[in-house]
């Protein structure tokens, strides 16, 4: 969805920048277009917070090319970006007390300060105010990866290297110009709010992930790239001109070729376990209550698969999940993935504070040792790599 708004937003800064040149430039016409770019920033913005940050190329490409009233454009542009995005962020504030809800902590996540999951996962988390430095470290390790793996495979095809080889190459057509220094300043802004906003949850799926941002520009680059390789293409003598069908060909097919490899046989199998394996979670499922709140360390699978309330795991097993279980809603079960009961031995249960889930499974589970937990009852016979506690031996009701 975010592809196709962003090769709308392109559409309509193309014909602003054509229209633009006219004499006499039409201004009604690029009015309207001005105010649809802006809204097509707002609705991106509305789908993934970090679209937004494309009004900043939009503006300086109305700025730059949108004809004498360029001040006025980009002004507009700017206004209907405000208007539209200004109800749902009134709306988060007034819940929330954050314009963005928990996506405002992105930068946070994965800094000194609060490492892998540590933010989202703390009742009180004591922000510490703004400290550059761990911001300033987190941007620019993550920019080392993205300029040395990312940036050269963008969109998953070796055919974005044509578009960077490219950047050198002068185009006749002004608007093919001015639209691929569009594109460039997109480039560089996405760059950036992609490494700012990176959390633990790219490390989990690298490849594929919604805050992999340089995807969305992938069309106009690959675009570009063609162009590119039609430009070589002209400047080799070949000795028949019909030669030129089969080395497009190729061309088409090595640039398709991740897909192709994707669709062949042996197809990739759809439960990515560990962790996820539904069929256990609609078992456990079934025997809670519609009204019951769960803790799990993938609670958006068992919200998923499940279809039940579930808070991700507190930081540990005393006053954070007391914090829960006391003061917000009584968790009635505890279900454990390999996602924690695979943790290092040393690292995440020996070597961890007292009230840690690590040092909970080794007391609790392996030395079977009484505890005030509320959560004590477990069914016989359960995975080895899974760990499902609850109040009362439900399963023996819901049978």
């Amino acid at each position: 969805l975010l592809i196709l708004i962003f090769l709308g937003l392109a559409w309509c800064l193309l014909k602003v920048e054509e229209l633009a040149r006219e004499t006499p430039p039409r201004h009604n016409r690029l009015v309207a277009l001005v105010v649809l770019a802006g809204a097509m920033v707002a609705v991106g913005a509305l789908t993934r917070y970090s679209f937004g940050w494309l009004i900043v190329p939009v503006v300086f490409f109305l700025i730059l090319f949108s004809g004498p009233r360029r001040v006025t454009h980009a002004l507009a542009a700017f206004g209907v970006f405000v208007i539209i995005l200004t109800p749902w962020l009134a709306r988060n504030y007034l819940i929330s007390g954050t314009l963005f809800g928990t996506a405002g902590f992105s930068a946070m996540e994965g800094t000194a300060l609060y490492p892998g999951y540590t933010l989202p996962r703390s009742i009180h988390p004591g922000f510490y105010g703004f400290i550059p430095k761990p911001y300033l470290a987190k941007l620019a390790g993550n920019l080392r990866g993205i300029l040395s793996n990312e940036l050269p495979t963008l969109g998953g095809s070796w055919a974005s290297v044509f578009f960077l080889a490219g950047l050198m190459l002068q185009f006749r057509k002004i608007s093919a110009q001015r639209m691929r220094y569009f594109l460039l300043m997109c480039l560089g802004v996405m760059v950036l709010t992609q490494a700012l906003g990176r959390t633990p949850l790219s490390d989990e799926s690298p490849t594929v992930n919604s805050e992999n941002l340089l995807v969305l520009l992938a069309p106009l680059i690959f675009i570009y790239g063609a162009s590119f390789f039609f430009t070589l293409l002209e400047q080799i003598q070949l000795p028949a001109l019909e030669l030129r069908y089969p080395i497009v060909g190729g061309f088409v097919v090595l640039s398709c070729l991740p897909m192709i490899f994707t669709l062949l046989p042996p197809k990739a199998n759809p439960v990515m376990y560990p962790p996820y394996f539904p069929p256990d979670i609609q078992q456990i499922s079934r025997w809670m209550r519609p009204d019951e709140l769960m803790m799990s360390d993938v609670p958006w699978a068992v919200a998923w698969y499940g279809d039940r309330d579930c808070v991700w795991l507190s930081l540990n097993a005393d006053n954070d999940f007391y914090a829960i279980n006391d003061n917000i809603k009584t968790v009635s079960a505890l279900y454990l993935t390999p996602v924690t009961m695979d943790g290092k031995f040393l690292t995440d249960w020996k070597l961890t504070p007292p009230d840690s889930w690590g040092n909970f499974i080794i007391q609790s589970v392996l030395l079977n040792q009484p505890s005030s937990f509320p959560l004590h009852d477990a069914p016989t016979g359960y995975a080895n790599d899974r760990l499902f506690l609850t109040d009362f031996p439900r399963w023996k009701i819901n049978r």
